[in-house]
């Protein structure tokens, strides 16, 4: 029995609720006889649970719900890879044992290969990488995919929804606190933590790393064959 109420671990019971929620309410209805089309843009998962960890426990987004682990300090620089190392050692296992009872927990740091209840990729309609190109691939995946006319609204808000990433962008510390957020820019910009060019950092100890790959084993067994970059990470 997992216990989903916790008071130094936010992200236990809300998100539980949601998942749970949507596979008894919704799931059914969602399929491709009703018109739905699946797409799923991968990401090294080690690169992804760091940049989730980044947003959520030191950008402190959504007030901490989402947080595994502590609040990090943002204005304290030195503090980032000790708390991360520790979460990788104690709580990110303890996460996958939850997840493991669940089948879905959390989907910042659940495995991807459990998305749309554990869908084989190639039942997919679209598989991209995240998160180099992100423009164009949505927009191979809209028109592809979706077969989206090319009228439609939304081929206007490509470049402001996914812009290339411009020189410092994502987090180099020390940040904004939360009363100077905004400067930061639309929360969809905000929410870059630039994870990609912080894996060196952040994975200075192997044993780290190893721990991460070893959590997510599954995720690079199966994705390795479509993004075959992640055995680069993952060897």
């Amino acid at each position: 029995m997992v216990e989903v109420q916790h008071p130094e671990q936010p992200w236990n019971a809300r998100e539980i609720s949601l998942h749970l929620r949507w596979r008894i309410n919704s799931s059914a209805d969602v399929s491709k006889e009703n018109g739905w089309r699946f797409g799923m843009f991968l990401r090294d998962p080690a690169e992804r649970f760091l940049s989730s960890w980044l947003s959520k426990c030191v950008l402190w987004e959504d007030d901490g719900r989402m947080c595994l682990g502590r609040r990090v300090p943002s204005s304290n620089r030195s503090s980032w890879v000790p708390a991360f190392e520790e979460v990788v050692d104690w709580m990110l296992p303890e996460y996958m044992m939850a997840t493991g009872h669940l089948g879905v927990f959390n989907a910042h740091y659940d495995p991807q290969h459990v998305f749309c209840g554990g869908k084989p990729l190639d039942e997919y309609d679209f598989v991209g990488v995240c998160c180099r190109g992100m423009a164009s691939q949505v927009r191979s995946m809209l028109e592809g995919a979706a077969s989206l006319p090319k009228d439609h609204p939304i081929w206007s808000m490509l470049p402001q929804l996914f812009p290339a990433p411009g020189p410092g962008s994502g987090i180099r510390g020390p940040i904004p606190g939360p009363a100077s957020e905004s400067a930061m820019g639309p929360d969809h910009l905000r929410h870059h933590t630039g994870a990609e060019g912080l894996m060196g950092e952040f994975y200075r100890d192997p044993a780290t790393f190893d721990k991460v790959v070893t959590a997510y084993a599954e995720d690079y067994r199966r994705f390795l064959s479509r993004a075959p970059h992640l055995a680069i990470h993952s060897s």
